[in-house]
């Protein structure tokens, strides 16, 4: 068996230069809740990158935001602040768990599954 990272490759988008990697790459609940034990800040209270993205969704009147990786759902917070409908993708139970207790929508399933079930509501502007 080779080295697992000659298996990961990097993507690159021909059209807007977005670097990706794939999506089958991320890890599991367990992964990001053990994640969290060993990194108390892992999910950030604040960021200037929430504040921004807030402002963007403001300036193009978004009313519904969904976060990939919402944590513990701060950004969502600051977002249903200003007047958003939030909701979340969390894989972390504990972090999902702490989203919904501050009335967040939060789905526990990874961000391909959710798109594509019936009953997936549309969002506005999707952040990660």
């Amino acid at each position: 068996m080779g080295d697992p990272a000659e298996s990961i490759h990097l993507w690159k988008c021909s059209g807007c230069g977005f670097e990706f990697c794939d999506p089958s790459l991320a890890g599991n609940g367990l992964f990001y809740e053990e994640l969290q034990q060993q990194k108390r800040n892992y999910y950030p209270d604040a960021s200037q990158e929430f504040a921004r993205c807030v402002n963007f969704a403001r300036t193009h009147g978004v009313k519904t935001i969904l976060d990939v990786g919402c944590g513990a759902g701060a950004f969502l917070t600051m977002a249903r602040q200003a007047g958003l409908e939030t909701f979340g993708v969390e894989l972390n139970s504990v972090g999902a768990e702490a989203a919904r207790a501050k009335g967040h929508h939060v789905f526990d399933c990874l961000l391909t599954e959710l798109l594509s079930r019936e009953d997936t509501p549309q969002f506005d502007l999707v952040a990660a």
